[in-house]
Parts: structure tokens; sequence; C-alpha cells
């Protein structure tokens, strides 16, 4: 039981889910966190502008606003993983 909940506690979930939801949680942590890392550490970025501005490779000149599930995408595509956490 101690581990079921430092586990909650370290992903802030503090006992709001049941076990399936909680796994599915997790495993939406891992992939933002694995995005998250991809952008952080990797030359080959599709975002090139910080704050809420993405640059497409190949449109540096015109930032447009992303995020949300588009900037997911953009950022699996560019990982090779496919569009939208595949």
């Amino acid at each position: 039981m101690a581990l079921v909940a430092d586990i909650r506690f370290a992903c802030g979930d503090n006992g709001k889910r049941m076990q399936p939801q909680l796994v599915e949680f997790i495993r939406e942590l891992a992939e933002d966190a694995e995005r998250y890392r991809w952008l952080r550490d990797s030359p080959e970025r599709p975002c090139r502008v910080p704050c809420a501005y993405a640059v497409m490779p190949g449109d540096v000149e015109h930032p447009t606003p992303i995020g949300g599930a588009t900037l997911d995408a953009a950022i699996d595509q560019a990982r090779g993983k496919g569009g939208g956490g595949e």
C-alpha cells in the first residue's frame, strides 16, 4: 500500500482515480514527459521560438500559435512517433 500511496503522491493524483484511470493518467504523463524531453534536448525541434509560438521547419519567418493536441501531434510526428501520441 505504501508503494501505491507514493506513486499517487509523486504523480499528483492524490487518490482521485481508481486503478485503471490511474494507470492511464500515468501513461499520459509519461508521453508528455517524453515529448518535453525530446523538445528540450533535440537539435531538430519543430518549435524554434520560445513561448506559445511554433515555427515548423521551412517556415521560420511566419511563426504561428500552436498548442494542445496540435503541438503534441507535431512533436510526435517530428519524433517519428506518428501523430497524436500513438
